[in-house]
């Protein structure tokens, strides 16, 4: 197969998205530190036909993924789906004005997602307003 090296960046993206090993290889990079420390310093490169190389150093992303444990995970999906969070939410008044969610939304990178998570902070402020009356 002939790869084009004009799309080679959009290999090597797709590659480290979903078919590179990043628990064994995040582990191994780290020498057993904090891989924030010594894994985003690394640089890696894909070598196409003629010596064609193609690096990137765009791993940050890869860093932050992390498995969850099913326990913790079938909690947290309890305690969001009896609603107790919201109670919780409304209690503490975490999301009572808009400047309270703006850092969140600031560091949501997709748009959509941006658009959803301030149409729910909304519905919850405004049954925080709601409650309050």
């Amino acid at each position: 197969m002939e790869l084009d090296k004009n799309n080679a960046d959009c290999y090597l993206k797709d590659y480290y998205r979903s078919l590179y090993p990043v628990d064994r290889i995040t582990k191994w990079l780290s020498y057993g530190k904090d891989p924030s420390e010594y894994f985003a310093r690394r640089e890696f490169a894909f070598i196409l036909e003629a010596r064609i190389a193609v690096t990137s150093d765009k791993t940050s992303s890869v860093i932050t993924k992390s498995r969850v444990h099913p326990m913790a995970e079938h909690s947290y999906r309890t305690i969001m789906d009896c609603c107790d969070i919201d109670k919780l939410i409304l209690e503490q008044k975490w999301l009572d004005s808009e400047e309270s969610w703006d850092p969140i939304l600031k560091l949501c990178e997709d748009s959509q997602m941006r658009d959803t998570l301030h149409s729910e902070f909304l519905e919850i402020s405004l049954e925080y307003v709601e409650a309050s009356l």
